[in-house]
């Protein structure tokens, strides 16, 4: 998500840890990590993909920071995986090193430079530089851990917008199409916003929304009711229990006055309607509504 210290009352700070498919296990490593550095924050906002709680998502990149997810069920009584752990690490590595994405991706990369050998460009290094000087042709990031994305993502058609929300070889449509609900990663996740709330920070879910047209396409599958009574009944759980404060239904983007335009790609919004998406959770919540600044409410 595009979110950003900017969008809020000057007097706070705001630190993005969004990451590319996410699991429950890279919440944890991260959660773990500040509190292993006393920096809990008063307030934490997560963004809950479907595929988090889907037990076919078989995210392994979460293993390299194993330590911290152990350390975060060992203090919870969950016991630690021991001398287990590595073995686990090295099969989860291997077979993610010969998974059909992998070998896909590899595939293409090494197609474009035969093709276009020309277009292959060296690597800059990372450097720290002043945000004025940074280029509108490419990709760069904030201090704050938000992305500062070229002009040419800034405003993609209509028509590519909706091709990549109904392409049949989307990685993440075959997920919710072989959905099943995961009852390990729901568990962790309770424990995780349990933490959070026993260690003074307020938490706020949100289900983050996709392209209106992808949302009609999922809603078309078979399995598309037991995904929506087994995902959003596990989410209310969560602050039925107490655990989070509220938790905000944005799959339907049009509820907040998105549509497809708005969107970077079928699932990521550009910064005009993640602000609408801010507005529409925060706004409402007693205790979160006082976070927007006053010239930001109503933004559009």
């Amino acid at each position: 998500m595009l979110v950003d210290s900017r969008m809020f009352r000057g007097e706070g700070f705001v630190y993005n840890a969004g990451m590319s498919t996410a699991s429950v296990e890279d919440y944890v490593a991260v959660w773990q990590s500040l509190k292993d550095q006393a920096k809990i924050p008063e307030r934490v906002i997560l963004f809950i993909d479907p595929w988090v709680l889907n037990r076919a998502s078989g995210y392994l990149a979460w293993m390299t920071n194993s330590d911290f997810v152990e350390r975060f069920r060992k203090s919870e009584g969950e016991g630690g995986w021991g001398p287990v752990t590595e073995i686990v690490k090295v099969g989860n590595d291997l077979a993610e090193l010969f998974a059909w994405q992998t070998l896909k991706s590899s595939l293409k990369h090494v197609s474009a430079r035969i093709r276009r050998p020309e277009s292959v460009k060296k690597k800059e290094p990372w450097r720290l530089q002043a945000k004025a000087e940074v280029s509108m042709e490419r990709s760069a990031w904030n201090l704050d851990g938000s992305r500062i994305y070229p002009r040419i993502d800034m405003r993609p058609k209509a028509s590519a917008t909706f091709r990549n929300g109904l392409e049949p070889d989307n990685f993440y449509s075959r997920e919710l199409g072989n959905w099943a609900f995961s009852d390990d990663a729901y568990r962790l996740l309770s424990l995780l916003v349990a933490d959070m709330r026993k260690s003074g920070a307020r938490v706020l879910v949100v289900v983050p929304p996709f392209t209106p047209e992808w949302t009609s396409k999922v809603a078309k599958q078979r399995l598309y009711p037991a995904f929506k009574s087994e995902f959003f009944g596990a989410l209310s759980r969560l602050s039925g229990q107490g655990l989070a404060d509220e938790v905000c239904d944005a799959w339907e983007s049009e509820s907040f006055g998105c549509s497809r335009e708005g969107f970077m790609d079928f699932m990521h919004l550009l910064r005009p309607c993640s602000q609408k998406l801010l507005e529409h959770c925060l706004a409402k919540q007693e205790g979160w509504k006082t976070l927007l600044s006053p010239e930001k409410a109503g933004w559009l």
